[in-house]
């Protein structure tokens, strides 16, 4: 008897111990002067424990010198930053399955490069940090459809910044894919 209301009693500790699958904390305190890599990896490791088919990378993605912790897992990307803990800054599912991310090596374009595959159409872009949110900005897009009647022709700028708009074709023909690790 008194072995089950131990038994019980580690049961209950762990079940209330773990979280729910599928969440992440929206900011994890790190101890004392801890450095962004290791409260990352701190986070990772408590990933770890609940998710299922998640990747990262670390990169500064907004120029300011702090590395931010880029997680996906499906269609989706969470974007973390630190100062003195983990902060979640926000998340964008993509909500395709054709979906490809790129890092510009021009230190002017810190964010990241995308595209995506919808409707007929690829759509380009880029996601950067800015006020400490996230900002998605459309650059230009392809209609592959247009051949069909009634459907205007191929390609379609939808941003003034060409630097952007040739980086974003220059990222996707040269195939420089982020290479996101598997947490594991």
């Amino acid at each position: 008897m008194k072995k089950i209301t131990v038994l019980l009693i580690c049961l209950v500790c762990i079940l209330t111990a773990c979280k729910q699958p599928g969440t992440t904390p929206a900011t994890t305190e790190a101890p004392g002067d801890v450095s962004a890599e290791s409260a990352y990896q701190n986070l990772l490791d408590n990933l770890k424990i609940t998710q299922n088919d998640l990747y990262y990378s670390i990169k500064d993605i907004d120029g300011n010198t702090v590395d931010d912790l880029i997680l996906l897992e499906n269609t989706k990307l969470s974007i973390y930053t630190f100062d003195n803990s983990v902060n979640l800054i926000g998340t964008h599912d993509f909500l395709t399955g054709t979906a490809r991310f790129f890092y510009s090596d021009k230190t002017n374009l810190p964010g990241i490069f995308y595209y995506t595959a919808g409707g007929g159409i690829d759509h380009y872009g880029y996601l950067t940090i800015q006020d400490g949110t996230l900002l998605l900005t459309d650059l230009w897009e392809e209609n592959y459809a247009a051949n069909l009647p009634g459907i205007t022709t191929g390609t379609k700028e939808l941003s003034t910044d060409k630097e952007k708009i040739l980086e974003s074709k220059a990222l996707f023909n040269r195939n420089s894919d982020i290479q996101f690790k598997i947490l594991k």
